[in-house]
């Protein structure tokens, strides 16, 4: 099979679209296939050679030219849907190989019986295949009499193939009614056209994550799933979403790792509880009412200023949890400062970047805030709700430069932070932040992501222990004053 332009192709295990099919004056003897490849980084050039322009890419170093040659495999090595399903889960493996403890050979009992169980397609609910190198759905009426078949399949992973046509991957899922969950993220779909009768009323959950589709592409894919309740489009460079109509079932959203400025207004506009919008450029709040959405993920966007936070009390009123950490507003705060602040200006909050918030640490925070505006250190619309809440629950705060600082009366924790078998710094932190939070300032500290390290720290006995609970609050591990908290890297 000879490839041909818009092809995809997994070549040496990295996923590229062809984007030109010809000779070159490089390679005058053999056929030139010119590639975008998916890791931006990973090609030469973004399709101009020796000044000429062969095709175009989205990122300057993305491109690459490979011998026809080298994708003759890569093409054989494309399969239908029907050939991975019947691959991954129907052929019988030859035998087990033997599994060796030092040099005793384990007995084996039970892995026929459960192979055989795992390959009983009338049984299966989850079918995963990810990365097979799928490029169509199959014979049609192979694909018939295997959907016949799964009647009891709740949950489709066919992510990260090389699916180019959107409508041959929902032919798969078309009549299978018991599939509630679709994850097609990593292919990249181009244009398409679809009709009505290709609606999949019956799916709940789709991921389209880094699938490079368009906001107007979305809605016309979102236009199959009337009822979706769970959508996640991460990783679709997306700089506005302008959806005239989000399902009105759908509860939750994930835009994660898109280039939006702005809180989406059409997410105002419906039902939707859970919003992550964390990894993008959002600097701006729409002036509009969002007052269906509990749950915000704004971690690691552009938010630099604290008015910023009195819009969310305003336009969020029944926002129970938030997470805004890794903004320039709470990186550029000393100290606890931008935690009491957020919990203090924010009236209806229950969590706090994954910290419960309890009574006596909300008053705390609250008093300190207070005391902050008295000294002029802090600014807030004293017109505004929040305020009015704040000066009825606490009374006026006495306005005087040399006020004593009503946070000196909160208890906060001096931790020693060791890595590496070095002290890199010391840590302020309150007894109500939980280990992940904790483990969020250390890693702005230390320049590593949370996941690739976890945290120890010396019991009073000086015996080091791990932190057992990710989202426990620290006052559970009773630390003192000066106690060890030492970071143990989990990968390289």
């Amino acid at each position: 099979m000879d490839p041909h332009i818009g092809d995809r192709l997994s070549v040496a295990g990295q996923h590229c679209t062809v984007r030109y099919v010809g000779l070159i004056p490089q390679w005058k003897d053999e056929k030139a296939i010119g590639v975008e490849w998916d890791d931006e980084n990973r090609g030469k050039h973004s399709g101009i050679v020796g000044g000429v322009e062969y095709f175009k890419t989205k990122a300057p170093k993305a491109g690459s030219f490979v011998k026809e040659a080298k994708v003759a495999r890569p093409m054989k090595d494309r399969k239908s849907f029907v050939d991975a399903i019947s691959n991954v889960y129907f052929e019988e493996p030859e035998s087990f190989q033997d599994v060796y403890f030092g040099s005793k050979r384990a007995e084996m009992f039970g892995l026929k019986d459960l192979n055989a169980r795992n390959r009983d397609i009338l049984q299966l609910e989850r079918i995963d295949l990810s990365k097979r190198q799928i490029y169509s759905s199959g014979e049609v009426s192979k694909l018939n009499n295997l959907k016949s078949k799964l009647k009891r399949l709740k949950q489709l992973d066919i992510s990260y193939n090389l699916f180019t046509d959107m409508r041959e991957a929902l032919s798969i899922v078309r009549g299978i009614s018991s599939l509630t969950s679709l994850d097609i993220s990593g292919n990249k779909f181009a244009s398409f056209e679809l009709d009505r009768e290709e609606q999949a009323p019956f799916i709940e959950v789709v991921s389209l994550n880094y699938c490079n589709m368009s906001a107007t592409l979305i809605t016309k894919a979102l236009s199959l799933f009337p009822n979706l309740k769970i959508l996640n489009i991460n990783g679709n460079d997306l700089e506005e979403l302008c959806l005239d109509s989000l399902a009105s079932p759908m509860i939750e959203l994930s835009l994660s790792e898109n280039k939006l400025r702005e809180i989406p207004s059409c997410i105002s506009k419906s039902n939707i509880q859970n919003v992550n919008l964390s990894f993008n450029p959002i600097f701006a709040i729409s002036h509009t009412d969002y007052s269906q959405t509990t749950n915000l993920d704004i971690s690691y966007c552009e938010f630099s200023t604290w008015d910023i936070v009195d819009d969310l009390c305003i336009w969020f009123p029944n926002l129970k949890s938030l997470r805004i950490n890794n903004n320039p507003l709470t990186s550029n705060e000393k100290g606890n400062d931008a935690y009491l602040q957020l919990v203090g200006r924010i009236r209806q909050l229950e969590y706090l970047d994954g910290t419960f918030i309890a009574e006596k640490t909300r008053g705390d925070s609250e008093l300190y805030f207070m005391s902050r505006v008295s000294k002029g250190l802090a600014r807030i619309d004293e017109k505004g709700q929040q305020w009015k809440y704040l000066i009825e629950k606490h009374g006026q705060i006495v306005r005087k430069a040399d006020t004593e600082d009503i946070a000196l009366g909160l208890q906060v924790l001096r931790l020693k932070i060791f890595f590496e078998s070095k002290e890199v710094q010391i840590v302020h932190a309150l007894p109500c932040y939980s280990v992940r939070y904790l483990k969020t300032v250390i890693s702005n500290l230390i320049s590593l992501p949370i996941l690739d390290f976890k945290l120890n720290y010396v019991s009073l006995n000086g015996v080091i222990q791990e932190f057992n609970f990710e989202f426990s609050p620290i006052s559970m591990y009773n630390l003192n004053n000066d106690g060890r908290i030492c970071v143990i890297k989990t990968t390289g």
